[in-house]
C-alpha cells in the first residue's frame, strides 16, 4: 500500500498504473494458490489411488495365502497319513511283528513322531487371520495314534489283511476329521 500512496502523490498515471500492477500481481497469487490446490488435490487423489491399489493387492495375496493354506493343511496331513499307512503295510507284510515287537513299536513312535513335526513345520509358515496354523496341531493326536497303530497292529483277531483295511480305513477317518479340525479352526 505504501507503493500506492507514494503513486497517487505522483500524480494519476503513476497510481493507475501501480493499481494495476498491484491488480495482477492479485490475479497472479489468486492463480498460484489455485493451481496450488489443484495439485494438492491431484496428489491427494493419487495417493488414493495408489492405496487403493495397494489395498487390492494385499488382499488378493491374503486370499491367495489362504487357499495355499488350505492346500497345505490338506496336502500336509495326506502325505503324512501317507507316510504312515505305507511304513504299517511294510511292518506287517515284511517284518514277523511278534517277534520284533519292541523295536517296531519305538519305529511307530519314531515315525508318528517325525510325520507330526513335519506337518506341523509346514502349517508352521501360515498365519491367517491372526492364527499361527501349526499351533492348531494337538499332541494328543500323536499320542492317539501310536495307540490306534499299536492296536490295530497287535491284534491277533485280525488277518495280515484285515489289519491293513482296517488300519488304512481308521486312519484315513482319523485325518480327514484332523483336516476338518484345522480348516474349522483358522476359516471359520
Amino acid at each position: 500500500m505504501d507503493l500506492f500512496e507514494t503513486a497517487i502523490s505522483q500524480g494519476i498515471a503513476p497510481a493507475i498504473v501501480v493499481a494495476i500492477y498491484l491488480i495482477v500481481i492479485k490475479i497472479i497469487d489468486v492463480k498460484k494458490e489455485k493451481n496450488a490446490i489443484k495439485i494438492t488435490n491431484d496428489l491427494l487423489e493419487a495417493v488414493n489411488k495408489i492405496s487403493n491399489f495397494l489395498d487390492n493387492v494385499t488382499t488378493n495375496i491374503i486370499e491367495k495365502d489362504k487357499d495355499k493354506c488350505k492346500n497345505a493343511i490338506k496336502n500336509s496331513l495326506e502325505s503324512a497319513k501317507m507316510n504312515i499307512i505305507e511304513y504299517i503295510i511294510n511292518v506287517i507284510v515284511k517284518n514277523n511283528i511278534n517277534n520284533n515287537k519292541e523295536n517296531i513299536i519305538e519305529n511307530i513312535n519314531t515315525r508318528i513322531n517325525a510325520e507330526f513335526y513335519n506337518t506341523y513345520n509346514t502349517l508352521n509358515m501360515y498365519n491367517i487371520n491372526g492364527i499361527n496354523v501349526g499351533n492348531i496341531l494337538k499332541l494328543q493326536w500323536k499320542t492317539d495314534l501310536i495307540e490306534d497303530t499299536i492296536k490295530i497292529l497287535y491284534n491277533n483277531k485280525l488277518s495280515k489283511e484285515s489289519k491293513i483295511i482296517s488300519y488304512i480305513s481308521k486312519l484315513s477317518i482319523i485325518f480327514d476329521n484332523y483336516i476338518i479340525y484345522i480348516n474349522n479352526k483358522v476359516f471359520k
